[in-house]
């Protein structure tokens, strides 16, 4: 034992050689061991001894023994580990954790060596254990991402079908709507005008020989009250000949506001396609909403007038049906760099936020179960895009609505 290490010293490193759960052993300068705890006892005098080739001894640096030696030479600390093979090699290798640490005596030389060795081969387990689950989990992360990316494509690729799919129907029965309405309009107009040119020609007659007989009359009395039956009579037939000439009005509104019998693109007058189309709403806005016409100077656009006078219809009719008796409709319209716009906007209850962006699906409606089909905005969007316009829908709930609807003077032809 070296003279230069004083007891109490040696007390303290006892109480924590005996108190460390690692082997730990307190070498001289000559090698010999001075303590050893509890748990280095369970090991041989000599440690893990020497594992390096003879012919190295001394020299490497891995070697428990050899940096123990290395130690009371350079004074240096050191922490490593080693692989001991099983004795015989027999068995599995065991991992250490190998730490020295030069004890210095009272003239500043190493008097002492402390050796801990630490079993890591438990620890040295669970933590290869630990980096192949990791590695097995960060594969299986990766095959999955893998398989959601392709889902993703999967799903895009449907939901890119699905709006193809909901574009070609939305087109079928935007066209299935215009050509039913076209034909309808052409039916009505053709089964009314038959009759009412008799209508028109009966009262025209009957109103001349009544005017004929009241003139042929003698001038007595009797002939007095005969001429005032015959004036009843031609009244009448004046006030059945007016209301079939307000009938023929309208069926002129018809026929103009379906243009069935024109050219599929035609230069339109729009201020005239909008005069049609209120008119043609004339029983559903009397006493009820009054109607501003703000029109701007337009120059004839190029357009299938049918199918604005559509767009018109129905954007028109969603105004009435918003707002409260005595609100207001507005129409404005104005010309545009290489175009027009047309604004519809009424004061009525506006369109909730969360509602506004569904307006234009095919079969959505805001009016509620069996109120509405959900095909007129659908219908204008289509018709609009049709003609290369845009259609911008502005709402706040309780502050009313504006839809502009944007075109140019004339749309390029489509293939």
């Amino acid at each position: 034992m070296p003279a230069s290490l004083p007891p109490e010293v040696l007390a303290a490193l006892r109480r924590m050689f005996e108190e460390n759960p690692d082997a730990v052993r307190l070498v001289g300068p000559g090698g010999e061991v001075i303590l050893r705890n509890p748990a280095a006892l369970a090991l041989p005098e000599e440690g893990l001894g020497h594992l390096c080739d003879p012919a190295r001894r001394g020299g490497d640096p891995s070697c428990p023994a050899c940096a123990v030696a290395r130690a009371f030479r350079e004074g240096a600390h050191r922490r490593w580990h080693v692989v001991v093979p099983a004795p015989g090699g027999g068995g599995p290798s065991s991992y250490w954790e190998v730490t020295v640490c030069p004890v210095p005596g009272d003239a500043g030389e190493v008097a002492a060596v402390i050796e801990i060795l630490r079993d890591a081969t438990v620890a040295l387990g669970v933590e290869q254990h630990l980096i192949r689950t990791a590695e097995s989990q960060e594969d299986e992360i990766r095959r999955r991402t893998l398989e959601a990316g392709k889902l993703l494509e999967a799903a895009e690729s449907l939901r890119s079908q699905l709006g193809t799919l909901q574009d070609s129907q939305a087109e079928i029965v935007c066209r299935d709507r215009l050509v039913a309405l076209g034909l309808l309009v052409a039916g009505l107009a053709h089964e009314i005008r038959t009759p009412l040119s008799a209508v028109l020609s009966s009262a025209d007659l009957l109103s001349r020989q009544a005017a004929r007989l009241g003139d042929a009359l003698p001038a007595e009395r009797a002939g007095e009250a005969a001429r005032g039956l015959l004036e009843g009579v031609r009244s009448s037939a004046g006030i059945v000949a007016e209301g079939a000439r307000r009938i023929q009005a309208v069926v002129r509104s018809l026929q103009v506001f379906s243009r069935v019998d024109e050219a599929p693109r035609k230069e339109v007058d729009l201020h005239e396609s909008l005069d049609s189309t209120l008119e043609m709403l004339g029983h559903r806005l009397e006493g009820g909403a009054r109607v501003a016409r703000e029109y701007g100077d337009l120059p004839p656009v190029t357009c299938r007038p049918d199918a604005l006078n559509q767009v018109f219809l129905n954007l028109l009719v969603n105004a009435v049906q918003a707002i409260p008796e005595g609100g207001e409709i507005r129409i404005r319209t104005r010309a545009t760099e290489g175009g027009v716009e047309i604004e519809i906007a009424d004061d009525g209850v506006g369109i909730p936020p969360e509602v506004l962006p569904r307006i234009f699906e095919l079969g959505f409606s805001t009016r509620g179960h069996g109120r509405g089909m959900g095909i007129g905005l659908a219908l204008c969007r289509w018709i609009v895009e049709e003609h290369s316009g845009k259609i911008e829908v502005r709402s706040e709930p309780g502050r009313g609505t504006s839809v502009v609807v944007r075109l140019p003077l004339r749309p390029p032809e489509k293939g």
